[in-house]
């Protein structure tokens, strides 16, 4: 497991932990579930990542579907090769446009875009795409750098300040629907890109929501098997039963995080 934010105390009080576990060991914990619930059940690895995936962007968007602060472990960071294009004219600026395309972001969270070329981070604007065609007129915002996402899912930024179109790179930072396709151009703070096998990633999701997420994948993973087992229709109290199994059976470590004893 690894802290990746510091703990925050203030006058006694624990105002702040952000932790993150590795992509194996959740696999570990679904394949344990799977094996405590199902004698018969088969599930590999892969099927456990898809699944993962697949109920992780749910999960947040059900806790964090209000505004308030989302902890920094559910975020992703991909870094962008930029290009100039005339896809778009009648604008006042050079525009750059993303080689690569953007995975999808969650409605949720709020993304932010750092530059590497000596340019304020803070005068960066996300608009919708229709927009970069009447923005960057305005004098005094000349340094302001005006970013949107494209139809064609590429990330468009325009700006009158003519040292933007020297941009090479960027980092995006967000929440991402697939963190599978957000971990392929995953890069650290220099702009290098992660190299590392996929099963040792950090998985992009605060540990506080971990057993939840596992009783999700492992009630899919055991699908017939287990409904035909549990012989009612009592899905939400299936789940818990799941939940309350990981948690009693996750590392103390993990579990202390999990229940705020740490």
């Amino acid at each position: 497991m690894q802290i990746s934010n510091f703990i925050c105390i203030f006058a006694g009080v624990l105002l702040y932990i952000d932790v993150t576990m590795k992509v194996n060991e959740i696999v570990y914990y679904c394949l344990d579930a799977i094996k405590a619930f199902s004698d018969d059940s088969y599930v590999n690895e892969a099927h456990i990542v898809f699944l993962l995936s697949k109920y992780r962007g749910a999960l947040l968007q059900q806790y964090h579907n209000i505004k308030k602060l989302i902890p920094e472990s559910n975020y992703q960071t991909i870094c962008l090769t930029l290009t100039e294009t005339d896809s778009i004219p009648c604008t006042i600026g050079p525009i750059l446009k993303s080689v690569e395309e953007i995975p999808q972001l969650m409605p949720i969270g709020s993304p932010s875009i750092y530059l590497f070329n000596g340019f304020e981070s803070e005068n960066i604007v996300f608009v919708p795409f229709p927009r970069l065609k009447a923005v960057g007129f305005n004098k005094w915002k000349r340094n302001f750098i005006y970013v949107a996402i494209g139809p064609d899912k590429h990330l468009y930024l325009s700006s009158s300040n003519p040292q933007a179109k020297y941009l090479e790179t960027l980092r995006l930072k967000g929440l991402f629907e697939d963190y599978e396709k957000a971990s392929e151009l995953a890069c650290d703070d220099n702009g290098d890109k992660i190299v590392c096998d996929e099963m040792e990633r950090d998985f992009p999701l605060e540990v506080a929501l971990v057993p939840d997420l596992i009783a999700r994948v492992v009630k899919d993973a055991l699908g017939m098997a287990w409904r035909a087992s549990d012989g009612k229709n009592d899905a939400s109290d299936s789940l818990a039963d799941i939940a309350t199994y990981v948690r009693q059976n996750m590392k103390k470590s993990y579990r202390d995080l999990v229940e705020g004893n740490e």
